[in-house]
């Protein structure tokens, strides 16, 4: 599903060059649910933006299901981002004027141009549980009720992959775990592959693969039971 192979990247600030990816490997089979952890700087969030083709790498490869990712030009990237992937950050990216509704569906009208997308919109809603929050808009909801929608509006183009920045950071614990706990739900029910970032030692645990990056290596990756 995602092959990584030697991947480099580096930041340039005036003259100051600095490693975040240092030729990295990394192979991710369909349908996993998987935590990038490490500390901050270690290049978590670098390396799901080189995947998620949201940044383009140095050198090395990307391949996402037989695509080289990393040779797209922007335009080639820009639609294969939203053909197959789906992407959830900490801070939500939710449109404020928009309700639950509109919110979940933009990738799919607006992006896509798909029609007719009201039964896919609420059969996600659905299933995660936020089906009757439906005409609410973002500032009526709680952080966990936030991030549940960030997730519908990830699921609703039914990705091949879901990439998670730190999905549980603005999270009190008790929401953070619910997060979790539906995002496991949702990959076991569309057998989606899911890669998400964090930091919280109580959410890795939760993963079924843990790989441990630092100063943009691989120091570990193991089965999580």
């Amino acid at each position: 599903m995602i092959q990584v192979v030697k991947l480099v990247k580096h930041y340039q600030e005036g003259e100051v060059t600095t490693p975040v990816i240092e030729g990295l490997d990394l192979t991710i089979g369909d349908g996993e649910f998987v935590a990038i952890v490490g500390p901050s700087g270690s290049g978590k969030s670098t390396l799901l933006n080189l995947i998620g083709c949201l940044d383009k790498p140095d050198s090395g490869e990307i391949t996402i299901d037989g695509t080289i990712v990393s040779s797209l030009k922007n335009k080639e990237a820009l639609s294969f981002r939203a053909e197959h992937l789906g992407f959830i950050f900490q801070d939500f990216n939710l449109i404020e004027s928009f309700t639950v509704y509109e919110n979940v569906e933009f990738p799919l009208s607006v992006i896509l141009g798909e029609k007719n997308t009201r039964e896919r919109v609420k059969e996600v809603l659905e299933a995660i549980g936020m089906l009757d929050q439906i005409d609410k808009y973002p500032d009526q909801l709680s952080g966990g009720q936030k991030q549940r929608v960030a997730v519908a509006r990830a699921l609703v183009v039914n990705p091949r992959i879901i990439l998670a920045d730190e999905p549980t950071a603005n999270l009190d614990s008790v929401s953070a775990k619910k997060v979790i706990d539906l995002m496991k739900q949702m990959q076991e029910k569309f057998n989606t592959t899911f890669v998400f970032s964090t930091h919280d030692t109580k959410i890795m645990t939760e993963a079924r693969r843990i790989v441990t990056l630092q100063d943009g290596r691989i120091m570990d990756d193991r089965s999580n039971g």
